[in-house]
């Protein structure tokens, strides 16, 4: 009977392996289902860097007449570890992969004015004017409204 008492034990040893995998796996999903949240929340926000350019389009638009000018610099890491920046059309394609984006709205108005986001390495952050921000759209519209106020003293 010794071989069915090691089989026996050998059965609570599996038992618990299981449940720890098990726990274990049950974890890597929840904290992969954040993590997917947390980025379907950002792609909504941000649209892939489109989303900052047409609010910074609607402001151009609507406040400047279209006078303004809206410039995208799309920063991406070359293999030998060299940042490299590329000036893009809105209309043109852009590598997925960027380490990160600048969107310049700039016009002129007693003198030169300017407003800039920054979002950087998949949207860890969002800056406009050397700000920090959430990313969230609520906190960049906001944070626009007030650089674009700033800009004009007003």
């Amino acid at each position: 009977m010794p071989f069915r008492d090691t089989l026996a034990t050998l059965r609570d040893e599996l038992a618990a392996a299981r449940s720890t995998r098990l726990q274990e796996a049950q974890e890597a999903d929840t904290e992969s289902e954040q993590t997917r949240s947390e980025l379907l929340e950002l792609v909504d926000c941000f649209g892939d860097f489109v989303g900052a350019a047409q609010l910074l389009e609607d402001m151009n638009a609507i406040l400047l007449a279209g006078g303004g000018n809206l410039k995208v610099i799309f920063m991406y890491w070359e293999k030998d570890d060299e940042l490299v920046e590329t000036v893009v059309r809105l209309d043109e394609e852009y590598d997925e992969s960027s380490a990160g984006a600048v969107l310049t709205l700039s016009w002129k108005e007693d003198g030169e004015r300017a407003i800039e986001v920054e979002v950087g390495d998949f949207v860890d952050y969002v800056m406009v004017n050397g700000v920090e921000i959430p990313p969230k759209r609520e906190d960049l519209e906001k944070a626009l409204l007030k650089a674009f106020r700033e800009e004009l003293e007003i």
